[in-house]
């Protein structure tokens, strides 16, 4: 008996030899596409997974993911090494953090779709949108509509969760808005808004599950957040009007300057504007979609109309990115 399985033991291990020493060669030979994101976009609820899968049937490739922590790091990341660790595809950015990537080269990319505004308002000759969402406080309960001044009241006092506008693009949103509505007067503004925060987090995820958790009454977040409570059937979850209107984001892919799979990059980014891969970034990234088609103007009808603030000021504000930065965190303490 000892023989018999001796033998199997020896017949397997050489039968998984020969099969690696068949299949090996054809792997290696395949292309490479290395794409730069964020980590939750890769993660087990994130659609990067299935865009990975989709893209490798087509393209007979292989695509490997570059995690970062937040997209916040891209350029710190890609600066590390003089190859930019090969990275063909950046995506993440979004139209904050545009004048620190393009401190870096990045390749033409040509893109022949339509697209919705306000993403079209981004798009240009180096980054692609690929999804969006207008941004606001979440509430449990329905709420009429309010001005930014309303939060100071002592109902929200340490009842707000965010996350730090250091380390997440969200927060640095909230603290555009918050200066595209107070200019002068936004040091006024944060001094008293500190004592309503239950905490900075680190990230959005982390922040905004505070507040799933029942530890706060409102949170910064994504009108298309509710794509997720609706899919999960909870109903109690709402985006929170503002008198002055609300921020967006707009997340844009680039093809790097560093690219060793160019041509293979620019497919991946056209097909990131697929109608199936627009509908899985709504499902799975809970983000609204951006390239027009019969079936995402369709999806788009759904989107309940709010006043959006606008980014023509973006660039006094990030000319002090820094300052404002340093500010905050002076403010924060």
């Amino acid at each position: 008996m000892k023989k018999v399985y001796l033998f199997m033991v020896v017949f397997l291990s050489v039968g998984f030899c020969l099969l690696l020493w068949f299949f090996l060669p054809a792997l290696s030979s395949k292309k490479v596409l290395r794409v730069m994101t964020y980590s939750s976009f890769v993660g087990v609820f994130g659609p990067g997974l299935q865009i990975q899968e989709e893209f490798e049937k087509r393209c007979d490739c292989r695509v490997k993911w570059i995690k970062v922590p937040d997209s916040t790091l891209f350029v710190q990341r890609l600066s590390l090494r003089e190859d930019g660790f090969k990275t063909d595809v950046v995506m993440g950015f979004d139209q904050l953090s545009l004048k620190t990537a393009k401190t870096l080269k990045w390749k033409e990319v040509q893109i022949g779709k339509s697209f919705f505004s306000p993403a079209k308002k981004f798009l240009s000759k180096n980054f692609v949108p690929y999804n969006w969402s207008p941004m606001s406080f979440l509430s449990r309960k329905k709420m009429e509509k309010i001005s930014l001044n309303d939060l100071l009241e002592e109902k929200y006092k340490n009842n707000i969760s965010l996350p730090s506008p250091r380390t997440s693009t969200v927060g640095f949103q909230l603290y555009y808005w918050i200066w595209f509505v107070f200019k002068e007067k936004t040091e006024m503004f944060l001094k008293m808004f500190k004592n309503q925060l239950y905490g900075l987090s680190p990230s959005w995820s982390t922040s905004y599950a505070l507040f799933q958790r029942g530890h706060v009454d409102l949170s910064f977040s994504y009108l298309s957040s509710l794509l997720y409570h609706q899919e999960q059937d909870q109903k109690d979850f709402y985006f929170v009007p503002f008198e002055e209107g609300h921020p967006f984001q707009v997340e844009l892919a680039a093809v790097s300057n560093f690219c060793t799979q160019c041509d293979l990059a620019q497919s991946f980014i056209h097909f990131l504007l697929t109608p199936d891969v627009q509908d899985l970034l709504k499902r799975r990234n809970y983000m609204f979609p951006v390239a027009i088609s019969p079936d995402t103007r369709f999806a788009m009808e759904s989107v309940p109309k709010v006043d959006l603030i606008q980014y023509d000021q973006l660039d006094s504000f990030l000319d002090r990115k820094e300052e404002w930065l340093d500010k905050w965190d002076q403010l924060m303490k």
